[in-house]
């Protein structure tokens, strides 16, 4: 219902004349961007989190593989137990895509936490000189 919900929303802020159309449209609409929406959220949560991992697990006088990769780890770690956990879910199904989906967030996370410390650093260093 969530989903349906914000894709309505999405539908109401994109689709000028959206109010018009007749309620089954508005949900037929809404079913046909349902799954996309989701996709994008799982994403955009495990994103979260990889910033957050990253920002855990930053240490300055650590070398940027290291870095890089223990947070990644976690998360994608986390996102397999999380499918895995809804393979025992009745109704849930858990599915490979859905990791890859979820740890390419983790990623995505990683490396703009990586981006904003390197500008950061870029910018003090070139400040100093």
């Amino acid at each position: 219902e969530d989903s349906q919900s914000v894709a309505l929303t999405i539908g109401d802020i994109t689709i000028e004349d959206f109010d018009q159309w007749t309620t089954q449209a508005q949900y037929e609409y809404a079913a046909s961007i349902d799954h996309p929406v989701r996709k994008v959220a799982h994403f955009t949560e495990y994103m979260v989190l990889g910033l957050l991992l990253f920002g855990a697990w930053h240490d300055s006088k650590r070398k940027k593989v290291k870095d890089f990769l223990v947070p990644y780890i976690i998360g994608t770690v986390y996102a397999a137990s999380d499918e895995l956990h809804q393979i025992l879910v009745s109704g849930r199904a858990g599915m490979v895509s859905d990791v890859l989906i979820d740890s390419s967030g983790v990623l995505a996370g990683v490396l703009l936490s990586l981006l904003v410390i390197s500008l950061i650093t870029h910018a003090r260093n070139k400040k100093q000189s």
